[in-house]
């Protein structure tokens, strides 16, 4: 199990600096630490999470008040597996930007890919999905 060390105000403050494409800076002066990497990651998921599902962004041509609109006229339990499948989907995209990250720290992924990849990525009931779209090398 990993710890947190949740600061309501400090998610708030970091939440304000990406919805107006500010710098984050880590809480001390120095390098990052583990609860700050942790409460990041959790503000980036939630900002991204409150974008809506890709399919309704794409469709309401990002506009956050018809996107929430449209999730408003699902009805409950229709809504709730959209809003799972969303967030599924997030991880699963986190997941494999963790990994490729991971990859061309250890120097192993030029082996794998090229400097660009781009994919579709989700969760299905019991398996990842990843469509390649560019930069995976067979």
């Amino acid at each position: 199990m990993f710890p947190i060390d949740f600061v309501k105000t400090r998610a708030l403050c970091l939440l304000d600096c990406i919805r107006k494409g500010h710098p984050i800076q880590p809480t001390l002066d120095s390098a990052w630490e583990d609860q700050d990497l942790i409460t990041v990651a959790a503000v980036c998921q939630a900002a991204i999470r409150f974008l809506g599902p890709p399919e309704f962004r794409v469709q309401y041509q990002y506009d956050l008040s018809k996107i929430a609109d449209a999730l408003d006229c699902l009805h409950p339990e229709h809504r709730e597996f959209v809003e799972r499948q969303c967030d599924a989907d997030i991880l699963a995209a986190i997941d494999l930007s963790s990994h490729l990250t991971r990859f061309a720290d250890a120097g192993c992924f030029d082996e794998h890919f090229e400097p660009n990849v781009r994919a579709l990525v989700g969760q299905e009931i019991v398996a990842r999905k990843i469509i390649s779209l560019k930069g995976f090398r067979t």
